[in-house]
């Protein structure tokens, strides 16, 4: 199985004709993964099935922290949620603006203010990438790792926000 940052065309092939019986290049997702894995590991069975129903039924978000610190407070609750939604996107467009111009020290500083945000509302999914962004971006530099984290990042609070925003109708 082939696991590679290039994913120009025919990079594909290259793997095979090395003797590689998959290609998956990044930034992949854990069900693509895992799909693959349980492909080659038992060619679809019921069990294999089972890891990826396990990864897709994770939630998306958890709200209990936020409501053990609310202590039953609804407007408080609200105001987090309308916050989150209101602020955490342009912090995530202001992590992309920053690679753009090559800024990594502010992806570093905004990765560290939306860290506690992503714990608190239990982003279980990005709790170690917003991690490995803030501590690594300076060192990653311009490179398919620091993208990668970045577009998974951009796509779950993109997928968060759609969520909230459904609650709240």
């Amino acid at each position: 199985m082939a696991l590679t940052a290039n994913a120009i065309k025919g990079e594909n092939e290259k793997c095979f004709q090395a003797g590689m019986d998959g290609y998956l290049s990044k930034p992949f997702t854990v069900e693509q993964l895992l799909q693959i894995v349980c492909e080659w590991l038992d060619k679809g069975s019921d069990a294999s099935i089972g890891i990826i129903d396990e990864v897709d039924q994770s939630p998306l978000y958890n709200l209990t922290k936020l409501e053990n610190i609310a202590k039953g407070n609804q407007k408080f609750i609200d105001k987090m949620l309308r916050l989150f939604i209101d602020q955490v996107p342009d912090s995530v467009a202001e992590i992309k603006m920053a690679y753009k111009e090559g800024d990594f020290r502010k992806i570093k500083k905004t990765a560290h203010k939306i860290k506690p945000t992503i714990d608190i509302m239990e982003i279980v999914s990005l709790k170690k990438g917003i991690r490995d962004m803030e501590k690594n971006a300076e060192i990653y530099q311009s490179s398919e790792q620091l993208e990668s984290l970045i577009s998974q990042l951009d796509e779950v609070i993109g997928e968060v926000v759609d969520s909230l925003q459904q609650l709240s109708k």
